[in-house]
């Protein structure tokens, strides 16, 4: 082999070597960025697995799904980036066992309304005994459908599932004073002290010469001595004549009573309602 032959040899080879670290650097960038990409996705999802944590722990709410393939409705009480923890599960007949019959009877409802497309989302509020405690409670149950099947059929539900027995019994104990409040045989109302809005009791306007459907928000403050009754509400005078105008713009001289609140205890005599009795002066 002559020094010519030789020194091309060792050009080929240069020019090979060369082409090998290029190759082998673009490679190795590809899989810097990959790597970086697959951080970057796992921080994402960590990041949301938490910010999902804190949200469901905040509202003390738990996931649910549920898979056509084997009928199988699943409750998750925990979810991690590394594992999801099945509280309970069964088929849908089986969830349905535990729910009052007429819950029940909604639920399907509400299903088949979703499923069928006529409402976009799954909503419900059942009462259900608890699998754990053997109690009753009140849950509200919400979801979609996130895949389906060729046919249109769902394959997947995905929502979400809270215990609302302490609300849901609240506002059944808020409704129960309300329409009790609002049936009592003495005219009553309850002003709202910032924007003086005025609610009051089937008598109230029956005394005022119509029913609740009759007045506007105006003919009602047109009616009453708002100004006076709030006045009279922080200086606790309790006490009171002052006439009022029925439909006709007839005046009609009441005596007012106003309770104690417990507002009364604030020396500061700030007051969110002012709430009274009045009736017509023998």
């Amino acid at each position: 082999m002559t020094n010519d032959d030789l020194e091309n040899k060792i050009r080929q080879l240069e020019l090979q070597l060369q082409r090998e670290r290029a190759t082998r650097k673009k490679a190795e960038d590809i899989l810097r960025q990959k790597t970086l990409e697959v951080f970057d996705a796992n921080e994402r999802i960590t990041t949301a697995t938490r910010r999902l944590q804190a949200a469901l722990w905040a509202s003390r709410e738990s996931v649910w799904e549920w898979t056509a393939d084997d009928n199988m409705y699943r409750l998750y009480t925990l979810v991690t980036e590394r594992e999801v923890i099945v509280h309970s599960r069964g088929t849908l007949e089986e969830l349905m066992l535990t729910f009052s019959e007429r819950s029940a009877e909604k639920f399907m409802q509400a299903w088949q309304d979703h499923t069928s497309g006529l409402n976009e989302s799954f909503h419900c509020v059942c009462h259900r005994k608890s699998s754990t405690t053997g109690k009753w409670r009140w849950v509200r149950i919400t979801g979609r459908i996130v895949s389906r099947n060729d046919e249109g059929m769902a394959k997947q539900f995905i929502g979400i599932f809270k215990d609302i027995t302490y609300e849901y019994e609240q506002d059944q104990t808020f409704r129960m004073i309300t329409y009790t409040y609002l049936r009592t045989e003495q005219p009553g109302f309850i002003i709202r002290v910032d924007n003086h809005r005025v609610e009051g009791t089937d008598s109230m306007f029956a005394l005022l010469g119509g029913e609740r459907r009759d007045f506007s928000q105006e003919q009602l403050r047109q009616s009453l001595p708002i100004e006076l009754i709030i006045h009279n509400q922080k200086t606790k005078e309790r006490l009171f004549e002052h006439a009022v105008v029925n439909l006709k713009g007839e005046s009609i001289m009441c005596q007012f009573i106003l309770p104690k609140m417990l507002e009364d205890k604030d020396k500061a005599g700030v007051y969110s309602y002012a709430v009274g009795f009045f009736r017509p002066k023998k």
